[in-house]
């Protein structure tokens, strides 16, 4: 898609005070020629409500149908559109909300109740799927930038973390050979599902990384530097999962425990 085309489209359509807001391109967008449609991130200085009224208003002036729906589990609302051959999908928030969201980066309770299997309003969505992996198109520009260096500067409190997830992993291990679980398929699928989660959490952390989307999670593994031997071993958990080989899964497991021994014994606790 012609960027500039998106561009257009806002200074077009949307409310004429850019000082307010701040937009930018989101999502597959940024990645590929052909789209289904353009995923925008807005950031609205004030009441989402107020902007979203003056959108509509600049909508229904220009004789463009939309829809518009809430979407709680991720704290946004939505509007969609068609303009000039393109769709649009809006993705709205309000910037006070941001700032509160990224007061939290250095809090060790947000990562340890992270999860790559939930779809909800998580740190790690906010800090990479709407802040870092984005391309400023429209508005104030100094508002993303702002949100950029707060996460810049801030750093995953992997030392304090990682005697939680050593604690976690290991326990999850020790139940699952305590309960055969092996003769229940559903039941160590489950927890196996449960220690990828930890190792996957762990390797983000070892790494300062925030958690990113499923979509590029593999390419995210494969591409840390810290902590390989660990890395590794979660890859092969999931190549375990993919093979249907619960057993290679669960010895694969039990290395993990081994490699996070040295945490336990001397966990140096503050």
């Amino acid at each position: 898609m012609n960027i500039e085309t998106a561009r257009q489209m806002t200074q077009q359509l949307f409310p004429p005070d850019g000082t307010d807001f701040c937009c930018a391109l989101c999502g597959s967008v940024l990645q590929k020629a052909e789209l289904r449609d353009v995923d925008l991130m807005i950031f609205v200085d004030g009441q989402v409500r107020d902007w979203i009224l003056k959108l509509t208003e600049n909508l229904v002036r220009k004789g463009v149908e939309w829809s518009g729906r809430s979407i709680p589990e991720l704290e946004l609302e939505s509007v969609k559109f068609r303009f000039q051959k393109n769709e649009y999908s809006l993705h709205i928030t309000e910037r006070r909300k941001i700032d509160e969201y990224l007061a939290q980066i250095e809090n060790v309770s947000v990562y340890e109740r992270n999860s790559i299997f939930g779809f909800e309003r998580n740190l790690s969505t906010i800090f990479r799927c709407w802040i870092q992996e984005t391309r400023f198109l429209g508005g104030d520009a100094e508002m993303i930038e702002c949100f950029r260096q707060k996460i810049q500067h801030s750093k995953v409190p992997f030392e304090e973390l990682k005697v939680w997830f050593a604690r976690k992993l290991s326990g999850t291990v020790k139940y699952l050979n305590e309960r055969d679980a092996l003769q229940n398929p559903m039941f160590s699928g489950v927890l196996l599902m449960q220690i990828f989660n930890l190792a996957v959490q762990y390797c983000f952390a070892a790494n300062h990384q925030f958690f990113g989307t499923l979509k590029y999670l593999e390419t995210d593994l494969r591409n840390f530097q810290e902590e390989r031997e660990i890395v590794d071993l979660t890859l092969q958990i999931f190549e375990s999962f993919s093979r249907q080989n619960l057993l290679h899964a669960v010895q694969y497991s039990e290395l993990l425990v081994q490699k996070f021994t040295p945490i336990l014994k001397n966990p140096k606790e503050k």
